[in-house]
């Protein structure tokens, strides 16, 4: 056995034993799985002719611990096939469906333990549209937005950051991975959707469209429209979040009991150049999950959230559990991992986006379950207000305005009834502190990840020369088996012990709707 397959091999293991833990097999059904013998299993199984979950720890110490040399014996995990790199953009007209793509990677044996996870990319994408402006299929791009968007594809593309995301999917057998296909170029999905109004904009403070596409915008007006694009987007992933919820809502009481409900663990797969714009070089792996006001004050910019968003949620996006376990897992390898050395999560990005969003789904969820009859109708009602709190990506003008005058900082004619069901939250949340506390340690809680790789870490050289399309596919399934095996044990061993005796707030009973998003 290789070292290169040793991970593998190690993941596949851990992976048989944890389709064990919840379901009876026969030792002959073992046997098949594993390829080793039924007497070295009666062996290592003391005479069980079932396995139980002594059964299944009595297998794990042999496997992993007693006899190493058993692992040869065990299958080893093809690597996946990876899809060609391709430096040059693809021009072409875009529908919804094309902006983003929900490629299915397990079929019916997908892992159950795993079906809340889901890796993602949003900047390596290489599709740039048509049409800046959907609305108007016959508008060209100005000379100069097309020649910035073709000149800056290479250096804005997270190369490789697609194949990672795919390996970890492939060896965690997870249902689906999810990939923007809009070149960064043209527009960045993890900024909030506006124009960048400055050359100088930097990685905190830019903006959904770049400078380079938006300062033609005061001549051409057809490049506002590139947004929709953002639009589409958008609503793609608010239907990835809401299936993940209904799977919340549809938990048995018996996985709740036993703390096998989790909330979604949502991993941003990205890459970046091998040192820094001052030539110093950065590690070979980076986690992320502090947005960059927490670093400072614990607040977000006003009016980009609603402030009922409470602020110690301010502080991490994903459980540092989940990537104090993925860090070590790494270094484990010899892959340096750093904790946000290179910068924090802008306000506006994916990730805290996601956070807010998810906290008012599960703010109404509480209301909706608690025993005052006046809150439970501020839970099931006042759709106008909560697609208001719900408004994170800032698109509705009219929910923007609907915030403002509810904090009293703007004007309109709206229904007295929301600023008084407003209020009632308000105070809700301020009588109630284990509320949020509780959720804020949850396992139910979302974990929302960046993940930075150095792109000489998974693309490599051609004839001496660096090569953004030269994959390095036995380095991607390295990192993409460790990062796995983290997430593996994560899910199934460090939740585990967490989600004991957690406030089940978040599962909605039976027949209740879905909250509008």
């Amino acid at each position: 056995m290789t070292a290169q397959a040793e991970p593998f091999r190690r993941l596949h293991v851990e992976r048989i034993i944890t389709a064990l833990t919840n379901r009876g097999l026969t030792v002959a059904e073992l046997a098949e799985r594993t390829g080793l013998t039924e007497a070295t299993l009666v062996a290592c199984l003391s005479q069980r002719r079932t396995l139980d979950a002594g059964g299944v720890a009595a297998i794990a110490r042999v496997l992993r611990f007693e006899h190493p040399a058993l692992l040869t014996a065990v299958e080893q995990v093809p690597p996946p096939d990876f899809e060609v790199l391709e430096d040059e953009p693809e021009v072409r007209a875009l529908t919804p469906a094309d902006c983003v793509t929900r490629r299915r990677v397990a079929g019916d044996d997908a892992d159950e333990a795993f079906l809340q996870v889901l890796p993602y990319t949003v900047h390596d994408g290489r599709c740039i549209p048509a049409t800046p402006d959907p609305a108007a299929p016959d508008a060209e791009w100005p000379a100069d937005a097309c020649l910035a968007i073709h000149r800056n594809f290479v250096s804005e593309r997270d190369w490789g950051a697609r194949a990672l995301a795919d390996t970890i999917a492939h060896y965690l057998r997870l249902p689906e991975v999810l990939h923007v296909n809009l070149a960064r170029s043209v527009l960045d999905f993890g900024r909030l959707p506006d124009l960048s109004w400055s050359a100088s904009s930097t990685h905190l403070d830019r903006r959904a469209v770049p400078w380079a596409v938006a300062r033609d915008a005061v001549r051409d007006p057809h490049l506002a429209g590139v947004l929709t694009y953002y639009d589409w987007i958008a609503a793609r992933w608010r239907e990835v979040l809401e299936e993940r919820l209904d799977a919340l809502d549809s938990a048995d009481e018996r996985d709740l009991a036993a703390g096998r409900v989790r909330g979604p663990i949502l991993l941003g797969v990205h890459t970046y150049d091998r040192c820094d714009p001052q030539g110093n070089e950065r590690p070979a792996a980076c986690l992320i999950y502090r947005p960059e006001p927490a670093a400072g004050e614990s607040t977000l910019p006003v009016d980009l959230y609603d402030p009922l968003f409470p602020r110690q949620l301010v502080d991490f996006t994903a459980d540092r559990m989940l990537a104090n376990r993925l860090a070590l897992e790494l270094e484990r390898e010899r892959v340096p991992t750093a904790h946000h050395e290179v910068y924090h999560l802008p306000a506006g990005s994916v990730e805290v986006r996601t956070q807010v969003w998810m906290f008012f789904q599960y703010l109404r969820r509480v209301l909706r379950r608690g025993d005052d009859p006046a809150l439970r109708a501020v839970g099931e009602g006042y759709d106008e207000l909560w697609n208001a709190l719900l408004n994170v990506n800032g698109r509705d003008t009219a929910a923007l305005g609907l915030r403002r005058w509810l904090r009293g900082t703007g004007t309109g004619n709206h229904d007295p009834g929301l600023r008084h069901a407003y209020q009632q939250i308000h105070r809700f949340l301020g009588e109630n502190p284990d509320v949020v506390r509780s959720y804020q340690v949850s396992p139910f809680r979302p974990s929302s990840l960046a993940l930075e790789i150095r792109k000489d870490m998974l693309v490599g050289e051609v004839d001496g020369r660096p090569s953004y399309t030269a994959l390095r596919g036995d380095q991607v399934c390295r990192l993409g088996a460790i990062l796995a095996r983290g997430i593996w044990k994560y899910v199934l061993r460090d939740l585990g012990v967490k989600g004991q005796g957690q406030p089940r707030w978040w599962i909605v009973d039976e027949g209740d709707d879905a909250a509008p998003a």
